[in-house]
């Protein structure tokens, strides 16, 4: 190794430092030659010189060797800069390597350049780990957004279909409605299909064990995490019923643990130790997930904004998880330590009073089986508003519109007599169904309420959640009339024309 200038001692401090770093230092010198400058260095380059290190290109996995190797093609740019490759080490894994050459002005003129060789294979798994559910995100987001305008044209044809045959048509304009009604269903599989590719639908919902699932998801974690980072983890010892898809559960696990703590975007921090928690208590299970390193990490502007601040910090799909099964996340940034998230969700209990729950399709309509029923119905779009309002005036109903839930509420405000309310889940502007449900059953308590969404299921057990059926898009005719009868039978409004004064 060329001489240090300095004092002997001060050579020997250095020299320690560099075989201290796990990071392979090499001099570079005026003529190409390459000088191992620490430990690291002279392990890596004991068996053959250091530009005949085997290793390949990232994507391709082809060999670089001569003058396509990392080290070469750094000593031959005048510039340096910065090259990934791949390398299978002596226990057969596969090693990702960043090579570096900078430039240095030795006061001997002995040397030209530092080369260093660092192992980024933790850093590298973190980043593809993230990346994945960045690109889950996007793609989820996509194909919810494809299902729920889908839903509403094929559940408008779909109404409208059944609503012509109410009418007894003649034998051939029968036969085409009767089609009509096919591809509908049709298209309502592929609608489930798209929504199977969504964070709104992880799949049916079960009933799951909670505690195995967060400690499966810590050892998916453990493999994605750097080896530096320790998990410390406290769950409950006997199981925690959780009506929810596992495969959607451990997805959120797995993006917090991943995502609580942004200084693991390094490779080449501080140690740091992940703390994860669960409790379950009144009913509720909390899931708090806490980088407990002594550096600090600021929420984002806004952060009084639980939901903006959980979306800037890639927590959405979690966040929007909870919300289907009727919990919530909530970021807390403690002073002096690491960012502490907790995702709460209600534990299933042995009958979940006030769950919505789907309803059958019934055959046999009775047309103005609900004469002078008033049904407030509020839904944004206006060729599915139309059908459904038309199909309910074939049942003998009096529907009264609203575009959104400002609209339905100044009607309720209004005096407009009403005896339910069927709402769309998913509303323009501020709030969705469940809370236009809660804002107009507090208005009008004892109201009966029917939610419709393209979510490909329930929502869960909701702490406010006002109960009623819940009918999936798209939906044919005869779904309503049994909705409606549970809700009527359910009710405690008695004034049976909605008179708000009864």
């Amino acid at each position: 190794m060329p001489r240090v200038s300095g004092t002997q001692t001060g050579q020997d401090r250095l020299q320690s430092l560099l075989d201290a770093t796990g990071v392979a230092v090499f001099i570079v010198a005026r003529d190409g030659a390459v000088t191992p400058a620490n430990r690291a260095a002279r392990d890596m380059s004991a068996d053959r010189p250091i530009d005949a290190h085997p290793v390949e290109d990232i994507r391709s996995g082809a060999g670089l060797s001569g003058a396509a190797h990392p080290v070469a093609r750094l000593i031959a740019d005048p510039v340096g800069g910065t090259i990934f490759a791949s390398h299978v080490d002596r226990a057969g894994q596969r090693r990702m390597l960043r090579f570096r050459a900078v430039g240095w002005s030795d006061p001997e003129g002995g040397a030209e350049r530092i080369l260093t060789i660092d192992d980024e294979t933790e850093g590298w798994r973190l980043r593809e780990a993230l990346d994945r559910i960045e690109r889950f995100e996007a793609i989820s987001r996509l194909s919810s957004g494809v299902a729920h305008e889908a839903s509403n044209i094929i559940g408008a044809i779909r109404l409208a279909a059944d609503t012509g045959l109410l009418g007894d048509p003649p034998a051939r304009l029968r036969r085409q409605l009767e089609a009509i009604q096919i591809a509908c269903d049709r298209g309502a599989d592929l609608t489930g299909q798209l929504l199977a590719m969504s964070d709104e639908a992880e799949g049916p919902a079960a009933r799951t064990d909670a505690v195995v699932i967060i400690a499966e998801a810590l050892e998916l974690a453990r493999v994605a995490l750097p080896a530096r980072i320790e998990i410390e983890r406290r769950l409950p010892e006997g199981p925690v019923p959780v009506d929810c898809h596992p495969a959607g559960l451990e997805t959120a696990v797995l993006t917090l643990v991943l995502r609580i703590g942004p200084h693991f975007d390094s490779a080449k921090t501080a140690d740091g130790r992940i703390r994860v928690a669960a409790t379950h208590e009144a009913g509720w299970l909390r899931i708090s997930v806490a980088d407990e390193s002594a550096q600090a990490s600021a929420l984002p502007d806004r952060a009084d904004d639980q939901a903006w601040a959980a979306s800037s910090l890639g927590l959405g799909s979690v966040d929007r998880f909870a919300g289907r099964l009727g919990g919530a996340v909530t970021l807390d940034q403690r002073p002096g330590r690491g960012m502490q998230a907790t995702l709460e969700l209600p534990v299933a209990a042995a009958s979940a009073k006030g769950s919505a729950t789907d309803v059958p399709d019934q055959t046999g309509i009775e047309t103005d089986a609900f004469e002078g029923l008033r049904v407030l119905v509020v839904e944004d779009d206006p060729l599915y508003l139309d059908r459904l309002t038309e199909a309910l005036e074939t049942l003998g109903c009096n529907p009264v519109r609203a575009r959104d839930g400002a609209e339905a509420i100044a009607l309720v405000e209004g005096g407009e007599a009403v005896d339910i309310l069927l709402t769309d889940v998913l509303l323009p502007g501020d709030g969705d169904g469940f809370a236009l449900a809660r804002r107009v059953v507090g208005l009008r308590p004892g109201l009966g309420v029917i939610y419709i969404s393209g979510f490909a299921g329930a929502p869960g057990t909701q702490r406010d959640l006002v109960p009623g059926p819940f009918l999936r898009k798209p939906l044919g005719l005869s779904a309503l009339p049994e909705a409606m009868r549970e809700v009527l039978t359910q009710s405690t409004h008695t004034g049976g024309s909605g008179d708000p004064t009864s």
